[in-house]
């Protein structure tokens, strides 16, 4: 993700943002003619805001880097799923042909069992 901001520092004596910021002429006289100016209304120094950009920078460092180690556990956890995932897909194929084999076979002997010259008939049918 990227973060962006803007820091713009705007001369109090000009008022052409008073048109878009709908301040109207007389609250801003009214403001001049206290002595009060937008600097100090703020009460903010530039060294304040270095400082909030400096922790602003840390902790999106501390972010990018517990993501890092999150999508790196993802990973391991992603692998070891899709070898689990492998390992039933496997026994379950040898589970499949071991059940085909066993009932190819069960139908095989019982029809056996029912012909006149089968082999397995013949030992039946002597004992």
């Amino acid at each position: 993700k990227v973060v962006w901001f803007e820091v713009t520092v705007h001369d109090p004596k000009d008022d052409y943002y008073d048109e878009i910021y709908d301040i109207e002429s007389e609250e801003m006289n009214e403001m001049i003619g206290r002595n009060e100016d937008t600097e100090t209304m703020f009460d903010m120094k530039v060294e304040d805001i270095k400082e909030t950009v400096h922790t602003v920078r840390i902790n999106l460092g501390k972010m990018k880097h517990f993501q890092f180690m999150q999508s790196a556990a993802m990973s391991k956890d992603t692998h070891h799923v899709i070898s689990n995932m492998d390992n039933i897909d496997f026994w379950s194929v040898i589970h499949m042909v071991m059940f085909f084999v066993v009932g190819f076979t069960q139908v095989f002997m019982v029809k056996q069992l029912f012909e006149d010259r089968s082999f397995l008939y013949k030992l039946v049918s002597r004992t």
